[in-house]
């Protein structure tokens, strides 16, 4: 899909203007917003991102992050800026996700800690019992969430802790709490 480059001039009063009018329910101000700046977060997340579909699903979020959070810009710095720094946080939120999900394809197991489940096992027997686990996982901290589906795939506790930059004896922790919550 090919969209038309930004307007030249990126004047801080038209963007002052049309937040205002935001502010106050003006709907198509915030159409505006989008035209004026689309173009320039398009191409900031297709560079963090490399895949166009990704980056486009990511432009949504950040648009209606942005709307959701325009009551909060304190126009100390330029729009332009606190969007750009919305749609920075966002891709790389997004890129370190995808990224993490290709690398976990396979269920979740729990295992034990003197005997991790192989990799790709799953102790569910139906689909009932996985959905449970999904619910049990969900109520982890994220840590321990995916320390615990790390080294259930077969991962050591060396890559665990390189993967989520962290010390190797706080992973060790959080896949004994994460299993103890399971269980318990």
């Amino acid at each position: 899909m090919s969209v038309p480059p930004p307007p030249p001039l990126f004047d801080a009063d038209v963007d002052t203007a049309a937040i205002r009018r935001v502010l106050v329910g003006d709907t198509q101000a915030y159409a505006q917003i989008v035209a004026r700046h689309e173009f320039h977060l398009r191409r900031l997340l297709a560079g963090i991102l490399h895949d166009a579909h990704l980056a486009e699903d990511v432009l949504q979020d950040v648009w209606l992050l942005a709307y959701r959070r325009l009551a909060t810009f304190q126009f100390r710095a330029r729009f332009r800026t606190w969007l750009s720094t919305i749609a920075v946080r966002q891709g790389i939120k997004a890129r370190g996700k995808s990224r993490f999900d290709a690398e976990r394809r396979e269920p979740i197991g729990v295992g034990t800690e003197d005997e991790p489940l192989a990799r790709g096992a799953c102790p569910f027997e139906n689909a009932r019992d996985r959905d449970e686990a999904r619910t049990l996982l969900a109520g982890l901290p994220p840590k321990e969430r995916a320390s615990l589906a790390l080294a259930s795939q077969g991962w050591t506790y060396e890559e665990i802790a390189a993967r989520l930059e962290s010390p190797m004896g706080s992973v060790a922790t959080w896949i004994h709490r994460g299993r103890q919550r399971l269980v318990g």
